[in-house]
């Protein structure tokens, strides 16, 4: 009777460390799983803060500096437009226009693919009283076509009597 006790403790004590072994296999996969997240959420936030330095940066400086009035932003955008033209056989896609509190300029461009440094220069161009955005990229045969949009902040005059 006593052997039969002991060995039925014996098998209750095995099957609860059976059921005890899988429960702590399951939370060790929930734990590994929450601990990948985890990771993930905080590498976003890691990218988040470097774009907030980025933006700290270059972008905060250049708002700071709104042009004073819509004629400005406008002649700003033709000298740029007249500065570049030749060299990157620049034409007009869409002449200025307003959007919210900014003017945008779509521009297309045509620049020879073989020309090394010529196409340097204009991967690196930039628009110093505002943005540049690439909006299409093409290559064909002989050149890099395409489409940018330069983008200008300003004040706007509220005076409805004009």
């Amino acid at each position: 009777m006593i052997k039969f006790i002991i060995i039925t403790i014996s098998f209750s004590v095995s099957i609860l460390l059976l059921s005890l072994n899988s429960w702590f296999e399951l939370e060790k996969t929930k734990i590994i799983k929450i601990t990948d997240t985890n990771i993930q959420n905080i590498k976003k936030i890691k990218k988040i803060n470097q774009i907030n330095s980025w933006l700290d940066a270059n972008v905060r400086p250049d708002l700071k500096e709104i042009s004073p009035s819509d004629d400005k932003a406008d002649e700003n955008l033709i000298k740029y437009f007249d500065k570049n033209s030749k060299k990157y056989n620049f034409s007009i896609k869409k002449y200025i226009y307003a959007d919210e509190d900014v003017k945008k300029f779509d521009i297309s461009y045509e620049v020879n693919k073989n020309n090394k440094k010529h196409l340097n220069s204009f991967m690196h161009l930039d628009y110093q009283n505002g943005f540049l955005e690439f909006k299409k990229l093409k290559i064909n045969n002989k050149n890099v076509i395409g489409k940018i949009q330069l983008v200008q902040s300003y004040k706007e005059d509220k005076n409805e009597t004009k």
